[in-house]
């Protein structure tokens, strides 16, 4: 008989786990930012054409081709700094930025980024440039993330520059942008939707959910693929939709109530735990219940409890920090 321990977690201890076979973990928070782009978009898209965003701006680049990609030292970024000069905007340290590539782009699995610090130089009249490189892994969607960190205390820094190219096939281009330290962030005017976790299919499926709220459409899904659908109503902070996939010992209302008052450190714990989770293995106890055994971290084994309500499998795990 398998050995059941229910997880209780106290309020300190932010969602670390769920279910069964707890111990104890800690897990690193992330941002996930993604925008949605449908298959007619891409099609009528420039391949050469790229979003940047973080989860509040959309990002203006400057993009420039050369066939045998030899690209010249670009010094334009230092005419920028002018305070009204609208390609520029701030970020906040440590954001999460999302470079999204149509698909097929580039043709390597990562994308090597030149960070250039711009450092003010009173002596010399002129900033001071310092480069960093870094390359950014591009996941299955096509999309590379990597974090907006800079020494804050730094009075000196002015702003930071950063350019990447990548390989068209039939030429090069070469993107640059250009962020400000100290001030006002563009308001992002593009409807910030948070997509890209779903397969095409999946995201269909989802989308159909979401206009008619009609569970039938989840009646032949998998566990896991039950609970990719229950994360992404959470990531989109849709927690109406994400409570009809829920099936545990609380009203609507307190669950709204109580995903509602969370801090986004603490939702995005609870991501994590969701989609490590749908990396795991679903075991069935019998035809109405069961669960998914995963790792957050290696060696630290926790299960998520899944229960079959009219068909379709609803996730039961809300974290204690909300429950108690």
């Amino acid at each position: 008989m398998k050995k059941k321990i229910l997880i209780a977690l106290v309020f300190s201890l932010l969602f670390t786990g769920c279910g069964k076979n707890d111990y104890s973990t800690t897990t690193e928070t992330t941002t996930e930012t993604t925008t949605q782009t449908t298959t007619e978009d891409i099609e009528e898209k420039d391949p050469s054409d790229i979003s940047i965003f973080t989860k509040d701006i959309e990002i203006k680049y400057d993009k420039v081709f050369d066939k045998e990609g030899n690209f010249e030292e670009n010094k334009d970024f230092l005419n920028y700094y002018g305070e009204d000069d609208k390609k520029l905007v701030t970020i906040p340290k440590d954001e999460n930025i999302r470079i999204e590539f149509n698909q097929g782009l580039p043709k390597d699995e990562n994308v090597n980024i030149t960070k250039m610090y711009i450092k003010q130089n009173a002596k010399a009249g002129v900033p001071d440039i310092i480069t960093e490189d870094m390359s950014v892994a591009i996941n299955q969607n096509n999309d590379a993330d990597f974090k907006h960190s800079y020494d804050d205390k730094d009075k000196y820094l002015m702003g930071i520059v950063y350019e990447f190219k990548i390989d068209l096939g039939y030429t090069y281009a070469k993107y640059s942008f250009y962020t400000k330290i100290n001030n006002n962030a563009t308001e992002n005017k593009k409807p910030y939707v948070i997509t890209g976790y779903l397969s095409s299919d999946e995201q269909k499926i989802y989308d159909n959910f979401k206009k008619d709220k009609n569970l039938d459409v989840f009646k032949d899904k998998e566990p896991k693929t039950m609970v990719k659908f229950y994360t992404q109503a959470i990531m989109e902070k849709e927690y109406d939709l994400a409570y009809n996939l829920f099936n545990g010992e609380m009203s609507k209302e307190d669950y709204l109530k109580a995903l509602k008052s969370l801090s986004q450190a603490s939702l995005d714990d609870y991501v994590i735990n969701l989609k490590a989770a749908v990396d795991g293995q679903f075991k069935k106890d019998n035809e109405e219940k069961g669960y998914i055994e995963y790792e957050v971290t290696k060696n630290h084994t926790l299960a998520l409890d899944m229960i079959k309500t009219d068909g379709v499998w609803k996730v039961t795990y809300v974290p204690m920090e909300i429950t108690g």
